[in-house]
């Protein structure tokens, strides 16, 4: 005797003749599953890993999926077989209309038929509904016969030439490289957990291709991994999954699973995220299971829902990824920022335990911004570039005495390699030599993001983004160039204001395979100090003396009249001493006492010389191997004339007569004298 009539929502379809059924969720659980064979019928079964699809099987089961996946039927149980296994009656109920019967649609099409034995032998009709269950016969053998007659379905003369490949592709880059940014029509077959999915592409109308798809942007909490054994013990936790990861499989189970999407596949996983390896090192040891993507519904996205249901989180270092697919294929972070944010502010899903956030521009970013109060921000001038990613300001200061004062920052959320690294140590000297050639003297606007805290011997950090006038992210400009990758920060931990534009920009170079990103290496520069030794200093003496001015770089500043020099085209460094002047001495070692105005005179050079590129003119060298000579600023500002002029150095008698410009350093002893300028009396 059939059961009474039962409703449920036809989750999925196995075949053509077997669909999965679900109930309602119940306090927001995922509700109990049951499969329904559809009584006395047969459709070509569908294929796996193991073997291939029936003739007909792809076709049979699109019909079922499209006419009754995702909504609600009317069912009765007609009988049961020792396995377990359940058969009855389903029909589509639709508001007023009469309920379709499922077994019947297929039958008239042409993609089920009829099996010779309707029920299990030993079963026994009741007489009451004997009548109208051989009408229903009747008209199944009716259409049977007509879908036969017309060659429908699987009575077809022709069988399908389809190719499925349930297996991922043997060479997922040669997939990727040939499908990658393409809109690609497809099928959700599985929902691994909210955010992954196994998506049949619909590569061509003969050709499917089974792929798992991880969304690009989002991860969801992991599922617990259902088995017939913890399935029936709920105590069980071997398979336990993360709070909410049954919710969020259930939601994109229940609004994706056998509908019809579109796919972008955007790249392969790398596990670049936390090391300086390059794009091509990083994918020679990665096992491929999956690619990421994005999955888009005719109805919208679901990463946008998961996130504004509390259901996924925003995975910062996919950004790049997003960065490169058009904003109408679903790429880009601002919805899935602002989705976020809307899960947060209403406690949704895993953010009901989390106090609302407070409002903040940063939060666009995925920072907490809990370090950096205020965010405060402040304009200077770059007077240091000390690495690649450090550099000093100097920024107006009451608290001081000259009215300025120097603040050490750090750009936030990059790393750049060690000087010494012995593959790339020489992009950390690239990184720093364009900084300095970019911002050294120049006026900046800086934001603090954050404050790295002190850790042993290291003093707390502010970590900052650095423009320049015209707009520009100096991270930015590191970035492009591959010198430095972006920082994979932890959930809710601060970050750059412009985190997702700068991991567009490094994606961009992994993709361009610059600097970091390439299969060159980048050895650290080997560099000479001529000045180690007066014998090494004497054999270039008379060849720089006939070169007259040289181009140079000011590297290092040790006091008002000693530098260290830097000639980038030859690779040299060598000391400079200002000749026919001297200047008051600084403290150099502990005890030791700076003399009246040594320090100003320190902080001068340092204003007007320090990484500037400059000339050098040289005309003697000391016992000690430095060379004695001028340095001239913007090509013709004597800086031993701009000291003394400023009573910063006085004149030496013994280096005055034999420097070409003695009779001006002179002069201007004699006027700050005059004027009463600081060591002058």
């Amino acid at each position: 005797m059939a059961s009474a009539t039962m409703k449920a929502i036809v989750k999925s379809v196995l075949s053509g003749d077997t669909l999965i059924l679900r109930g309602r969720p119940i306090n927001g659980q995922p509700p109990k599953e049951r499969t329904l064979h559809l009584a006395g019928l047969t459709a070509p079964r569908t294929g796996s890993r193991d073997r291939p699809d029936e003739p007909w099987a792809f076709e049979s089961r699109e019909f079922i999926r499209s006419l009754v996946v995702g909504k609600e039927i009317g069912f009765t149980i007609s009988y049961t077989i020792p396995s377990g296994g359940e058969f009855g009656v389903a029909h589509l109920v639709s508001g007023s209309n009469p309920p379709v019967d499922v077994a019947l649609e297929m039958v008239k099409n042409g993609w089920a038929k009829l099996r010779e034995n309707t029920k299990p032998g030993n079963a026994d009709d009741e007489n009451d509904g004997e009548s109208s269950e051989q009408d229903r016969r009747n008209q199944l053998k009716e259409a049977e016969e007509t879908a036969r007659r017309e060659g429908r379905g699987v009575w077809a003369e022709d069988t399908p030439n389809l190719e499925i490949n349930y297996s991922m592709p043997e060479d997922p880059a040669a997939f990727l490289s040939e499908y990658k940014g393409k809109t690609l029509d497809a099928v959700i077959e599985n929902v691994s957990n909210g955010t992954t999915v196994r998506a049949r592409l619909l590569l061509s109308p003969n050709q499917h291709q089974f792929v798992t798809v991880t969304m690009a942007g989002v991860r969801s909490p992991r599922s617990r991994q259902y088995s017939p054994q913890n399935q029936a013990d709920s105590s069980t936790s071997a398979n336990e999954g993360e709070p909410f990861g049954d919710e969020a499989k259930f939601f994109t189970e229940c609004r994706l699973l056998q509908r019809s999407v579109s796919v972008v596949l955007i790249s392969l996983p790398t596990p670049q995220a936390t090391s300086l390896t390059s794009q091509a090192q990083a994918q020679q040891s990665l096992v491929v299971s999956s690619f990421i993507g994005i999955v888009q519904h005719p109805a919208g996205s679901i990463s946008a829902l998961l996130l504004a249901n509390g259901l996924a989180r925003v995975v910062d270092w996919h950004a790049g990824f997003l960065s490169s697919v058009p904003e109408h294929q679903g790429g880009g972070m601002e919805r899935l920022r602002k989705a976020e944010a809307e899960g947060k502010a209403a406690r949704r899903g895993h953010w009901k335990s989390v106090a609302a956030p407070a409002s903040d521009p940063s939060a666009a970013n995925g920072s907490t911004g809990a370090s950096a109060p205020g965010k405060m921000k402040f304009d200077g001038i770059v007077s240091r570039v000390w690495t690649g990613d450090t550099v000093s300001i100097r920024v107006n200061s009451a608290s001081k005495s000259d009215g300025q004062e120097e603040r050490k920052v750090q750009l936030s959320s990059i790393r750049q390699p060690r000087p010494t690294d012995p593959k790339f140590g020489g992009l950390a000297s690239d990184a720093r030599e364009l900084l300095r050639r970019r911002l050294i003297g120049k006026q900046v606007h800086v934001s603090i993001d954050y404050v790295r805290p002190k850790e042993g011997d290291y003093e707390a950090k502010e970590c900052v983004t650095i423009k320049l006038p015209t707009g520009i992210n100096v991270a930015n400009l590191l970035l492009e160039r591959g010198y430095a990758t972006v920082l994979r920060h932890r959930q809710g931990e601060d970050r750059s204001q412009d985190y997702d534009m700068l991991m567009a920009t490094e994606m961009k170079a992994q993709t361009e395979g610059k600097g970091l990103h390439s299969d060159k290496e980048f050895p650290p520069p080997k560099i000479t100090d001529v000045s180690e030794s007066s014998s090494r200093a004497n054999s270039y003496l008379s060849g720089w003396k006939r070169q007259g001015k040289i181009p140079a770089v000011v590297d290092y500043v040790a006091s008002g009249s000693r530098f260290k020099i830097w000639l980038p085209k030859q690779d040299l460094k060598f000391t400079l001493v200002l000749s026919g002047i001297k200047c008051p001495k600084t403290a150099r070692h502990p005890g030791e006492r700076n003399e009246p105005f040594g320090l100003e005179a320190l902080d001068f050079s340092n204003r007007y010389a320090m990484q500037r590129d400059v000339e050098v003119e040289i005309e003697s060298t000391d016992k000690s191997g430095g060379f004695i000579g001028g340095l001239f600023l913007n090509k013709t500002d004597n800086l031993a004339l701009l000291l003394v002029k400023e009573g910063l150095a006085s004149c030496n008698e013994f280096s005055l007569e034999r420097s070409p410009y003695g009779k001006d350093l002179k002069s201007a002893e004699d006027d700050a004298k005059q004027n009463h300028k600081n060591v002058c009396p």
